[in-house]
């Protein structure tokens, strides 16, 4: 029984903060627009910076976004994603960690975001990612969907939960993780702030793709 480490995309992988800022105020410009009773906030650089200690629900609070339109910005903003997808390089370090942890030979890999298929695909393709991950690769996941889809992926690899890792960047991918007890390594070079991930208690943290190698190491060790 081989051990998976699973991968979120925007974040982890992607460099792509400042796009991503750029593409919600574009949004949120379109849905003020559409629903003028709405008054989204646009993000400032300064926002930008405070929502990244945010959870999930504050942010949305934070920016007057009412949940029964939170799939339709998600869906506006994969669209919107997938014609600056080019711009998004792998995080400095992150080939070289990948490449170390396919030496080692006892990992599986696999991505699992909320990206259109398409975007991740891409993004993959462009940055010489794509073969690592070839033939697992879940796109398209529900916002709240995360530990549904990690259950589905130990049930398709025949894992136990203690054999999948899950490398995310975001409150939402830790406490997913924790609900079906699946280790996860929470790292903060992506979206949120060390201070807030480390608030929800992650299996490891790391600071550098360098560190990464250890921690999966450190993980498959206990088991």
């Amino acid at each position: 029984m081989g051990f998976y480490v699973l991968f979120d995309v925007d974040g982890p992988l992607a460099n792509g903060f400042e796009v991503s800022v750029c593409i919600a105020n574009d949004v949120i410009d379109y849905f003020n627009e559409k629903y003028r009773k709405l008054k989204l906030k646009r993000i400032s650089r300064d926002d930008a910076r405070r929502l990244r200690e945010l959870g999930p629900s504050d942010i949305r609070k934070e920016l007057n976004i009412p949940w029964w339109l939170i799939p339709k910005i998600v869906t506006e903003g994969r669209k919107r994603l997938g014609r600056v997808i080019h711009k998004f390089r792998a995080y400095p370090g992150v080939h070289e960690a990948i490449e170390e942890l396919t030496r080692q030979n006892s990992y599986m890999f696999g991505i699992m975001s909320t990206n259109s298929p398409r975007n991740v695909g891409l993004f993959l393709d462009r940055n010489g990612l794509a073969d690592h991950f070839s033939g697992h690769v879940y796109a398209g996941v529900p916002v709240l969907g995360k530990g549904a889809k990690m259950l589905s992926i130990l049930n398709r690899e025949r894992l136990t939960p203690d054999r999948l890792v899950y490398v995310g960047d975001e409150v939402r991918d830790i406490r997913a993780a924790h609900s079906i007890e699946v280790p996860v390594i929470s790292v903060s070079w992506g979206y949120q702030s060390e201070t807030a991930l480390l608030a929800e208690k992650p299996t490891a943290h790391v600071r550098n793709p360098g560190e990464l190698v250890k921690a999966i190491a450190n993980l498959e060790a206990r088991i």
